[in-house]
């Protein structure tokens, strides 16, 4: 799997401008993990790449999960990642333009969830699959961000939302559940040991009291409800 290359910040040091999207797009130092704890899963699953119709990333931050996905499905120009923040995405179209060439690259596209999806949606369409690294740090933005991925996302039985998240005592594992299913969505927990990769990361970070990866870290599967399917509009 090639690595993707980082924007370098103002100063020219490298990851520097990583560093300052970390803490501005996701509110956790862990986000790193999070991103690649979603593209293994992503990339042990090609089936999910071979057939999917547009992959999205909701609040991509640097783009680092978007960028592993576009390099791996083959066609990285079906790759949208947005964010409701326009200084990063301006690092985002930086860490693009650092790893693919102008011809056939990833979008990045500002989104506000709840707000300018309708637009949103005109413009791209829907997508197949959808992915959101550790963004869910914020009470408030449950149903804004549930009701904006059910919006672009297809009608296939097929299309599925992935959503990897870091327990906290404000934003618990039950309540992420609770709210895609008020949504419209059908929750499935992936175990984080199931995913080829995540166990050498797990060791990796046992000695770091801020990344406990496996005790903390929850992978969803979203898929929309048959009846949601059947009605989008509902």
């Amino acid at each position: 799997m090639r690595r993707a290359r980082l924007a370098r910040g103002k100063k020219g040091k490298p990851g520097s401008a990583k560093r300052r999207l970390v803490s501005t797009g996701s509110g956790s130092s862990s986000s790193k993990h999070h991103s690649m704890v979603l593209a293994l899963y992503a990339l042990n699953h090609p089936e999910v790449l071979r057939k999917c119709e547009g992959v999205l990333e909701l609040g991509a931050g640097a783009g680092v999960t978007g960028l592993l996905v576009a390099k791996a499905c083959g066609r990285p120009a079906d790759v949208v990642l947005t964010d409701g923040e326009h200084h990063v995405l301006e690092l985002t179209r930086r860490n693009i333009e650092a790893n693919f060439k102008e011809d056939g690259r990833p979008s990045c596209e500002y989104l506000r969830w709840g707000e300018n999806v309708a637009e949103f949606r005109d413009k791209v369409g829907t997508f197949d699959l959808i992915m959101a690294t550790d963004v869910l740090y914020c009470p408030e933005a449950l149903e804004p961000f549930f009701t904006t991925a059910r919006q672009l996302m297809s009608s296939k039985p097929s299309a599925q939302l992935l959503v990897s998240h870091t327990n906290r005592s404000y934003v618990p594992h039950y309540k992420v559940r609770k709210a895609g299913s008020k949504c419209g969505f059908k929750c499935t927990d992936i175990p984080l040991q199931s995913i080829p990769g995540c166990a050498e990361m797990s060791r990796a970070t046992a000695a770091d009291p801020r990344h406990p990866l496996l005790q903390r870290m929850q992978v969803f599967r979203f898929t929309l409800k048959s009846s949601i399917r059947a009605d989008p509009s509902s």
